[in-house]
């Protein structure tokens, strides 16, 4: 476990300036806290909400959050959230692995938002760190296997608990969490698909990224994938999210597509912090659209803690936002 004390300094809507720790902190805002509480944990403040245009959006929406870095040697480095003021936390554990060339500290604006107000630990971890590439059956699997067989070392909040193990993975990393599954006996409670890429129904021929594996789901898995409309940073749709969820079952599963036709700032990486750096960075993110990410999830966490089933009432929440429609598909919808 790694405990750095780094210190950044916040500059609040008043100019007044604040320190925070960097790896290992807690967050206590009055603000932050009126919000989150009026909002019973689902809202992540938008930079047009009346608190100064110079205040850091992840970090006013946040309070009593705890973020750590850890490490499990080659087989991984990870970045774990949760609230400290839920007195039930660690209900429920998500792990999501990253995308190409991503690392486990890049995910944290998305990770803030779903664990606040929540009794979710969110993990973003790294299955292969110091390569780019991050589909790997083996590497994923040996993640998962050594995470959770001491779980409550790695994750202290979750210490004399047993919680819920939801797994998934934004792109490769979704790949490499369905092929788990398959093939190396992984068998979480849940899967969360962040445009997981490549979810091919047939064997795709090919070398290296050109190739993809037959895919195929549990049909008594639960199932949420976010994806998109319209085909960016090179990530065919049809073989993203669409196709995770026409591959999952139909009475478990969700898919909630981010219209983008007419706004292709909204991309792939949607995600991440600031998109993927290398091969779809994007300068201006949506975090209106990761606020509906994270409140899908925490639904979709709540579903699983309830047994699995999907009710569709749960998810015909509010989806509007500034950036893009988004049209939500349950159970046996076919997506048009």
């Amino acid at each position: 476990m790694v405990h750095q004390k780094e210190y950044t300094t916040i500059v609040g809507p008043d100019d007044n300036k604040k320190k925070r720790g960097g790896a290992s902190f807690k967050i206590f805002s009055g603000i932050a806290a009126t919000f989150a509480l009026a909002s019973g944990g689902y809202h992540l403040l938008r930079s047009n909400d009346a608190v100064g245009s110079n205040f850091d959006i992840s970090l006013i929406s946040t309070t009593g959050i705890v973020q750590e870095k850890g490490s499990i040697g080659r087989r991984g480095k990870y970045m774990y959230t949760y609230d400290d003021t839920v007195s039930n936390n660690c209900e429920t554990v998500l792990m999501i692995g990253v995308g190409t060339a991503m690392t486990s500290t890049q995910y944290t604006i998305l990770s803030k938002a779903i664990s606040t107000g929540t009794s979710i630990v969110t993990v973003i971890f790294d299955p292969n760190p110091g390569n780019i590439v991050k589909y790997g059956t083996k590497d994923y699997a040996n993640f998962y296997n050594t995470f959770t067989t001491d779980l409550g070392s790695r994750l202290p909040v979750c210490q004399g608990k047993s919680p819920k193990i939801i797994i998934g993975g934004h792109s490769a990393s979704g790949r490499g969490g369905l092929q788990a599954m398959m093939h190396e006996g992984v068998k979480p409670d849940g899967f969360v698909g962040l445009d997981p890429y490549q979810a091919s129904k047939e064997e795709i021929k090919g070398i290296g990224p050109s190739y993809a594996p037959a895919t195929s789901i549990r049909s008594d898995l639960p199932m949420l994938v976010w994806g998109y409309e319209k085909t960016t940073c090179g990530i065919d749709i049809n073989l993203a999210a669409k196709s995770a969820y026409e591959l999952s079952g139909v009475k478990n599963r969700v898919f909630f597509r981010a219209n983008n036709s007419n706004n292709r700032n909204v991309r792939h990486c949607e995600f991440a912090d600031h998109g993927c750096l290398v091969v779809c960075p994007n300068s201006k993110p949506n975090n209106n659209v990761k606020d509906i990410v994270a409140k899908s999830i925490q639904v979709f966490a709540t579903s699983v803690l309830n047994g699995g089933s999907i009710r569709p009432s749960d998810f015909h929440f509010d989806t509007s936002n500034d950036s893009v429609p988004i049209d939500v598909f349950i159970d046996s919808d076919t997506v048009q």
